[in-house]
């Protein structure tokens, strides 16, 4: 099995290697080796430590960012993009392999209709504050007509943060699945762990959702006009049980083998990349404009990190200067 020396970088702080998708495909084809000076340097958003190395780059987001073609060699994300073999689009939700195969079964075992009928009203779990002030806005809108449990971090109006977000939401007939912002193409697993649940979603974010997702299924935000309209529907959904149990029987996804084929084609795109010869993978340029704005992309990194450690290195001095004043005080007394 052939070698690969590789590296993960500028992914979130739980990142864990043995779960990234990535890794667990180049893992099915090659020996791979994670070292510090890699041939092959994935890495997302979080931090900027790409610019460091000088090796065959891969972009991966699972946050609405565009990829920056003259930083990377290829790129992963959400965008409609054709570009040759340097990009594929993956929607995030793909990763979740345990959440997909509860979303194909969604629509299945759903015998004793009481059961689901006489669920609580809808469920919101967010850890993150950060996000369109719309989300926020629909939580109270739709608070307005019956409590929604909030089980996060964020709103939580339940007393305590929930561990497992599809056993908790199972209780619920409604689950809402909003992103952290609306663009084209930027569908997250939110949708796809309200299926799991056997929940109706109630989503807002990627205007085409319903090219992929069955529009039978959920109930779409981005097709209302405005919240009182969408929310004036959720409560006719929610008062008709012939309806609601119609919903939650639809398929969830338009093709069911739609997460199948993404995954298939992930696996073809890092081949590619991988059974190239090394110096035939580079794709990005690093010589006349693209060379100088590569150049000052580290230079303003490195401004960055010097502007950070200033401001780090004085708060600890702050701190330092309080507490011997403190101690001083303390002594005399």
């Amino acid at each position: 099995m052939k070698e690969i020396k590789v590296k993960f970088v500028d992914y979130w702080d739980d990142h864990h290697l043995e779960k990234d998708i990535i890794y667990k495909i180049l893992k099915k084809h090659y020996q791979v080796k994670i070292v510090e000076d890699p041939d092959y340097l994935f890495y997302s958003v979080f931090s900027d430590d790409n610019l460091k190395y000088d090796c065959i780059k891969i972009f991966y987001t699972a946050e609405n960012i565009c990829p920056d073609f003259n930083l990377c060699d290829y790129a992963i994300g959400f965008e409609e993009l054709q570009f040759s073999d340097r990009y594929i689009r993956i929607p995030n939700f793909v990763k979740y392999l345990s959440d997909i195969e509860l979303m194909k079964n969604k629509n299945k075992d759903i015998i004793n209709d009481e059961d689901f009928l006489n669920r609580k009203f809808c469920s919101f779990i967010y850890s993150n504050g950060n996000a369109d002030i719309k989300r926020e806005k629909l939580f109270y809108e739709i608070s307005k007509y019956k409590k929604i449990n909030s089980a996060g971090r964020y709103l939580n109006n339940v007393g305590k943060v929930i561990e497992d977000k599809i056993d908790y939401e199972k209780n619920f007939k409604f689950s809402i699945a909003c992103e952290n912002c609306s663009h084209m193409g930027y569908s997250t697993e939110k949708i796809v762990q309200s299926f799991a649940a056997k929940t109706v979603p109630i989503y807002w974010g990627d205007p085409d959702i319903d090219k992929v997702f069955n529009p039978k299924s959920f109930i779409n935000l981005m097709k209302f006009s405005d919240f009182n309209e969408a929310i004036q529907y959720i409560k006719n959904v929610d008062a008709n049980g012939s309806l609601y149990l119609n919903m939650l029987r639809e398929p969830a996804l338009l093709d069911p083998t739609y997460c199948d084929k993404k995954y298939m084609e992930l696996e073809s795109f890092l081949v590619n990349i991988i059974e190239q010869p090394k110096d035939e993978a580079y794709r990005r340029c690093n010589i006349a404009r693209m060379g100088e704005y590569q150049r000052k992309m580290e230079e303003w990194r490195n401004i960055y990190l010097m502007r950070k450690y200033k401001e780090e290195h004085n708060i600890v001095n702050k701190i330092v200067n309080l507490s011997k004043t403190f101690l001083d005080k303390f002594l005399v007394n």
